[in-house]
This record gives C-alpha cells, sequence and structure tokens, in this order.
C-alpha cells in the first residue's frame, strides 16, 4: 500500500504529464484538443494559480433543475466558474484558453459516496471517470495526508471525505478496526477520530445495541456524524431514531415484510437519514457468449492486478472470454424505487474495490443501476452531484455548475439526460480549474496500465 507523502515515482510522472509537460500520445483521436496547463513547480505539481478558461459553445447540464441550457459560454478563473451565459453574451478574455465544445455536455464532476480508497492509484482512476468527490468508508491517517495534498494542490486526486476507521465490537471483522464495549471506551475512540479529523464515525455489523448506543452518544456529544451498516442484531427502524446519519447498501431493508416496509421509509423520509444503495456489490459476473471484453472486464483486466483478481473470485477463464455483470434482482430494485417515490434521501456509492467494482468506473455502472431501479437520467445523476454536495453541507461550493461554485466538471460527447450511458462518452474533466483532456487521460491511464507492482490492501 502507498501510504507515503508525496507522490511515488510513476505518479509523479503522470502528475507532469498532465500538468502540461510533453504529451505521450499524438491528438488525433478525440474531437477536443488538449489545453495545455503550464507546470507551476517541481514540488507543487498541481499548485493552483490564475489560469483562464473558456468552454466554447456548450450545452450545460447544471443540476439545479432537470434542464439543458444550450449554446452556452463557461469561463473559469482560477478553481471558479466565473461566468456563464449564451455565446453571443459572455466576452472571452484574450487570456483565456478556449476549449471548443460545441455538440458537446457539460455538467458537475460526480462522486461516489461509499469508496474504500486502499490504493493510490485509484485517485487517478476516479478522476478519469470524472469522479472529483469521494466518501472514504473507513479512514486511516494516509487518507487525511491525501486529502490535504489534494486541497493544497499537491497531489491530484478527488476532494476527500473519510470516516475514521470502522467502529465494531469483538471480534473484529478487521484486525485494524476501532474496537467498543463502553461508554467510556466509546467516548475515548470518537475523541481521538475527532483529534484527528476524520469527518464522520462509522459503525459496522458486530455491535451490540448497547455499545451501539454509546457510540451514537459520545458521536452526538463530539458533533460527529455516524454513518455506517445497521447491527446485526439491530433493525433500520432502531438506528434511524438513534440519528444515524446514512445507512450503507440499504441494510435493513431487504427482507422486511412487505406489509412494514411502507412504515420504515416514512421514518425514513421523515429524519432525513440517506441511504447509499451500492447496488454494483449485489451483482456479479457472468459469461456474455462472445470473446468481446465489456468495459467494466477490460478495466478490471488492465487497472488492477492479478492479485486482486484472485481475492474476487473470479472464474478462470475470465480473461479468455467475455463477462458481464449480471442484473440486480428485481425485489433489491423495487426497495430502492420505493425509497425514490417517497422522497427518501439516496446517494450514489460503489463500496468499490469490493469483487468486481473497479474505482471510478463502477460510478458509471452504478448510476444505470439506479436506472434501472426507476429513476431518471436527471434523478440518477442527482445521487451523484447535488445530493453529495447537500448530504456533505457544501451545496453552496459545488454539485452544481453554476457561476460562484468550484470549478470540478465534467465534459462528454453526448446527452446524459437522454441516456445514462453517456456518461462514459467523456471527453475531458476539469478539477478544481485544472483541465485534463481525454488525451492527458488516456496517457494518465495507460502509465498506470503499464506500472508494475502494484499490491492490494
Amino acid at each position: 500500500m502507498l501510504r507515503g507523502s508525496g507522490y511515488t515515482p510513476l505518479l509523479l510522472a503522470i502528475a507532469l504529464v498532465v500538468a502540461g509537460c510533453q504529451p505521450l500520445i499524438a491528438d488525433h483521436a478525440v474531437a477536443i484538443e488538449p489545453v495545455p496547463t503550464p507546470l507551476a513547480a517541481t514540488n507543487n505539481v498541481m499548485a493552483a494559480s490564475e489560469l483562464l478558461y473558456a468552454f466554447v459553445d456548450v450545452n450545460v447540464v447544471t443540476m439545479t433543475r432537470e434542464e439543458i441550457l444550450p449554446h452556452q459560454t463557461v469561463l473559469v478563473a482560477g478553481q471558479r466558474i466565473v461566468a456563464l451565459g449564451p455565446v453571443q453574451q459572455i466576452v472571452i478574455p484574450a487570456a483565456a484558453r478556449q476549449i471548443p465544445a460545441a455538440g458537446h455536455y457539460l455538467l458537475p464532476g460526480l462522486a461516489d459516496m461509499h469508496i474504500h480508497l486502499r490504493e493510490e492509484t485509484y485517485l487517478l482512476l476516479l478522476i478519469a471517470n470524472g469522479v472529483t468527490t469521494v466518501r472514504n468508508m473507513d479512514g486511516r491517517p494516509y487518507h487525511l495526508q491525501w486529502r490535504a495534498q489534494i486541497a493544497r494542490g499537491e497531489r491530484l486526486g478527488p476532494r476527500i471525505f473519510t470516516t475514521g476507521p470502522i467502529i465494531d465490537q469483538l471480534p473484529n471483522k478487521w484486525s485494524d478496526d476501532s474496537t467498543v464495549t463502553t461508554a467510556a471506551g466509546a467516548a475515548q475512540i470518537v475523541s481521538e477520530q475527532k483529534a484527528l479529523g476524520y469527518d464522520f464515525i462509522k459503525v459496522y455489523d458486530g455491535l451490540t445495541p448497547s455499545a451501539y448506543a454509546n457510540v451514537i452518544a459520545a458521536a452526538h456529544a463530539a458533533g460527529l456524524p455516524v454513518v455506517g451498516h445497521v447491527p446485526n442484531t439491530m433493525r433500520a427502524m432502531d438506528v434511524i431514531l438513534a440519528g444515524q446519519r446514512s445507512i450503507e447498501h440499504l441494510d435493513g431493508y431487504f427482507g422486511v415484510y412487505t406489509d412494514q416496509l411502507p412504515a420504515l421509509i416514512t421514518a425514513t423520509v421523515a429524519h432525513e437519514v440517506w441511504n447509499t444503495p451500492a447496488l454494483i456489490i449485489l451483482q456479479q459476473m457472468a459469461p456474455t457468449g462472445d470473446r468481446e471484453y465489456t468495459r467494466t472486464q477490460q478495466a478490471i483486466l488492465t487497472y488492477l492486478p492479478a492479485s486482486v483478481r484472485q481475492l474476487w473470485w473470479l472464474p478462470g477463464d475470465f480473461t479468455q472470454s467475455g463477462y458481464a455483470y449480471r442484473p440486480v434482482s428485481a425485489d433489491n430494485l423495487q426497495v430502492v424505487r420505493q425509497l425514490y417515490e417517497a422522497g427518501a434521501p439516496l446517494l450514489l456509492g460503489t463500496d468499490a474495490p469490493m469483487p468486481c467494482a473497479v474505482p471510478g468506473f463502477a460510478v458509471h455502472q452504478e448510476l444505470q443501476n439506479l436506472i434501472d431501479a426507476g429513476l431518471s437520467p436527471y434523478a440518477a445523476l442527482e445521487t451523484a452531484t447535488v445530493n453529495p454536495a447537500r448530504f456533505l453541507g457544501q451545496l453552496d461550493q459545488w454539485g452544481t455548475v453554476t457561476v460562484g461554485k468550484t470549478a470540478d466538471l465534467l465534459l462528454l460527447r453526448a446527452n446524459p439526460l437522454a441516456d445514462i450511458a453517456n456518461t462514459t462518452r467523456i471527453a475531458g474533466v476539469m478539477v478544481k480549474g485544472r483541465w485534463l483532456s481525454q488525451v492527458d487521460i488516456q496517457v494518465m491511464l495507460d502509465a498506470l496500465a503499464k506500472s508494475a507492482g502494484i499490491q492490494p490492501y
């Protein structure tokens, strides 16, 4: 695991490329020309500067409402969107680097609200897929270091929010989780995690009701929200009434008697408890009947080492024929549909790198799962843009394409509101005002694919 400060040699080389050093491949396969970004300083590769960009003649998916603003110019100065309007009304400064975007669609960067950042390389896979914000669900000190480095512009990666180490009860499922049995123990663990700077307290399967109550009380006293699982000895209604902020994997909703589910959903809405379904982990890979690799299968084979594939128990012929996800069961989709129709708030999460969930790539698969559950493309995109910003209390900073927001942006070659699969047709990504063209992204991915010695967590 890569826990040290700064870049590894591979990631430093990649950062230098995307920061504007000599390109490694020709730009003959994309519609948008790459816009070079000057290297600010060797020891501060992604340092912020007052660079000026103009997306010209772009269709804007603002995510403030279900709309597309056609033929717009969007100006970005430094890290912020500073102007947005019809092309005939926006004057482009002479110093601006123009990004021709006719026929393209600009929307906010996406968020994965349930991920495990177990490898430094995941940060780049996320950015390559337009994911500019994550909620890491089992934090360690190196996550805090990455978060600070990204915020200072020293490391390329998404904005990171993170829980502390999972809080469970002996015997731990994972050897380095925190354990708690008493009120004093809960208070100590919560105090330590708050002092270190973690954003959330995460509860887990093995907590007894009394231990869970101690953690909840300590977290509320410390002003830290509690997120995570519904413990095995408790019900979803118990954690809703206790004030848990989000529930992962729809714990406690699946398997509830049909006549009890409406009351549970009503309580979810009334208490404003968020759910992160992470439907992707309910799927399995199945042979497609031909030798053509799917996008996900190609990503697994290209960017993850064989040791990870072995941990996932993939079939021996996985590299010899095409494999794709099985559909999510109708019963599970129905629970998501009922939550959405009742107005319960939803967040997109993938639990990557759980089996077959490749960081970054899995976000697009989960968007499709939400469509299969009955959400519209716009509603599915809300779970990865506006909703995460609202959940994190930062909707005034990011989550929509509006003047004043941070310039975390995803440029697509086709309309995502017409077909959610178009979120994979990426023409470029902007991260806090730094533009990465499709060429830059491919250079980054090619370097990752060629790298050696990537080790699983």
